[in-house]
């Protein structure tokens, strides 16, 4: 989970044919790099500031479909209290909340190819703080 003011960012997983320990990968040298395969990781990176009387949270989708669905959820205690659906349109999406207008204590963002399926397109990022 992630504490406020972090950001969370996409990494490349690396898998190997052969199950290998770490001692045989740093006596062997590059040698198991050759056989990685890469594969791009989904996921979305989100910026929270604060203004007078807002907090924004900017929504950055990693290798993210356009089309897609995001949803910003707001918890209270485990409780959902607030929730924003909007398509990704390939730029980065804005969420403001107004201080005054609930208390919650972690927010998620969830991605999901259509609200009809609910299919999850990747891991939820969730951002823990009190605002």
């Amino acid at each position: 989970m992630l504490k406020y003011g972090q950001k969370m960012y996409a990494h490349k997983r690396i898998y190997y044919r052969n199950p290998v320990s770490n001692q045989a990968l740093i006596d062997s040298g590059n040698e198991y790099l050759n056989d990685a395969k890469w594969e791009l990781v989904k996921g979305t990176e989100t910026a929270v500031s604060k203004t007078t009387y807002y907090t924004v949270f900017a929504v950055s989708p990693v290798n993210i479909p356009t089309g897609s669905r995001i949803c910003f959820v707001c918890y209270s205690d485990g409780k959902m209290v607030q929730l924003e659906e909007r398509e990704y349109t390939s730029e980065a999406v804005m969420y403001f909340v107004e201080y005054s207008n609930l208390s919650y204590d972690n927010v998620k963002i969830l991605v999901f190819e259509n609200m009809q399926s609910l299919k999850p397109i990747c891991k939820a990022e969730t951002i823990v703080g009190q605002w």
